[in-house]
């Protein structure tokens, strides 16, 4: 079995022994931040699951102070509820509203634990308990977090609530979990890096038909696909564009196993801190695939290598690779390397605070995720175009972009959602309203978030409906 699908599976088992045991309160996970959407996605698929009696509410909110978090911890709790109050209404169940407001305390950690009771005691009737998870993309002050956390299950000592925290690398909360004992566990969620290299070597040398003289049979062969693609996906997350398939259509067996070597020969020397070979390596895998007319795969090993570089601080250089890449890409009429290549433009600029040009590529990224048909790429795009506005002090060109984002919102699927970053632009936008005395835009746009949020999940049961139906 390779590494990636044996860690999720030993990660499943862990987190079925918590579900099935009510004596244990907190859950720890060993992972790392790089590895918090995979997580956020695997919780809400176990949430849909038919033996699932508890709602999960998410919380991935950097840890930049603790009021600040709690804060918008509220907040989430709020729009998550309103959601299960939402579905619960639409199976003839009838639960009331809250009103957070009522129950605030000078302690933003107690106003959180009061509102996140408030829940409990509305839906109680129909779940065992309530999971919390903590995903936070950054923690600043992690004394502070491992204290809040803390703090969190002593309130919720005499309750159905239940926490599960992402721990960092460190394992800052392995020592609160040794003091809780046996109302504790620890689930592992975490590829290191070096087994991943070996992984991907394992493949480069031989391909899939490697793997499957190992004893597969060929239904596993088929399945084989996914933890590469897994692990496609894990490279990405470190700043590595792969190719889309292994064996690019058209290359003669050698030539494949050639470009395969090539590029995780680049990723090793990449992790490893060596640029000039990761640069060499990807040279050599874009000389495969200008000699077999590879357009595609040329630009997306341009973007691999001005990722390298961003890497490297050599900023100048990157936006070099990826304006290639773009123009690579659009010989190639391939709408989604385009728009990844145009982001990462947009990305070195707003890294260097250069927000006048990084606003430009944003908005020309969001058009190119129009083409490219994604509008999850194409909201992020706009999110960070009225980010840059912000930055120059221009909450007009700001609103524009972010009410586009909004409008793209409304066309997107429950998963999408949850995948995509408008509740972040409704943070920056209710406090770019706030800061200018807007009090009135800055609830309306929070309403217009919840709106998006519901109809996404009537969508989503609707279609749910009908497939049922089918």
């Amino acid at each position: 079995m390779d590494p990636i699908t044996k860690m999720a599976q030993e990660f499943m088992g862990s987190w079925l022994r918590f579900r099935q045991t009510g004596k244990v309160r907190l859950f720890r996970i060993d992972t790392d931040p790089s590895m918090h959407h995979d997580l956020g996605r695997i919780f809400r698929a176990i949430e849909m699951s038919p033996d699932n009696r508890s709602p999960y509410f998410i919380f991935d909110t950097p840890f930049l102070n603790r009021h600040e978090f709690f804060e918008a911890a509220v907040r989430k709790l709020g729009s998550d509820y309103a959601l299960i109050r939402e579905g619960l209404s639409n199976d003839g169940v009838s639960v009331g509203e809250l009103n957070f407001n009522s129950e605030r305390t000078q302690d933003s950690a107690a106003t959180f634990a009061q509102s996140v009771e408030s829940v409990w005691n509305q839906v109680k009737s129909q779940f065992e308990y309530l999971m919390l998870i903590f995903l936070p993309q950054k923690i600043e002050l992690r004394k502070d977090w491992a204290t809040a956390i803390e703090e969190l299950l002593l309130m919720f000592r005499s309750s159905k609530v239940r926490i599960a925290v992402a721990d960092t690398p460190e394992r800052f909360l392995a020592e609160l979990q040794d003091r809780y004992g046996k109302e504790s566990m620890v689930g592992k969620f975490f590829i290191s890096q070096s087994t991943l290299q070996e992984y991907l070597l394992k493949i480069a040398a031989g391909g899939f038909g490697a793997l499957n003289r190992e004893g597969r049979s060929d239904d596993a062969s088929v399945k084989a696909h996914k933890p590469a693609e897994d692990a496609s996906k894990s490279l990405k997350a470190n700043g590595h564009a792969s190719a889309q398939s292994p064996d690019p259509a058209g290359l003669s067996p050698y030539e494949a196993a050639r470009l395969r070597t090539c590029m995780a020969k680049a990723a090793i020397a990449s992790a490893e801190g060596k640029v000039e070979a990761s640069l060499e390596a990807l040279r050599d895998g874009r000389t495969i695939c200008q000699r077999n007319g590879l357009l595609t795969h040329d630009a997306i090993l341009l973007m691999a290598m001005a990722n390298t570089l961003i890497a490297a601080q050599r900023h100048t250089q990157a936006l070099e690779y990826y304006d290639e890449a773009i123009a690579v890409a659009t010989r190639a009429a391939a709408p989604v390397v385009v728009m990844q290549a145009r982001m990462g433009t947009a990305s070195v600029l707003f890294r260097v605070q250069n927000y006048e040009r990084a606003a430009a590529s944003y908005q020309q990224a969001a058009d190119d995720a129009t083409a490219a048909e994604s509008e999850i790429m194409r909201i992020e795009a706009l999110r960070m175009a009225g980010t840059c506005h912000n930055l120059r002090g221009r909450p007009d060109a700001a609103a524009a972009c972010w009410n586009q984002a909004l409008g793209a919102g409304t066309k997107i699927s429950l998963r999408e959602f949850d995948a995509s970053t408008i509740d972040q632009i409704g943070n920056e936008f209710v406090a770019m309203c706030e800061k200018n005395g807007l009090a009135e835009q800055a609830k309306s746009i929070k309403q217009q978030i919840e709106t998006i949020r519901v109809q996404a999940l009537l969508r989503e049961r609707e279609q749910t409906a009908v497939n049922l139906s089918a």
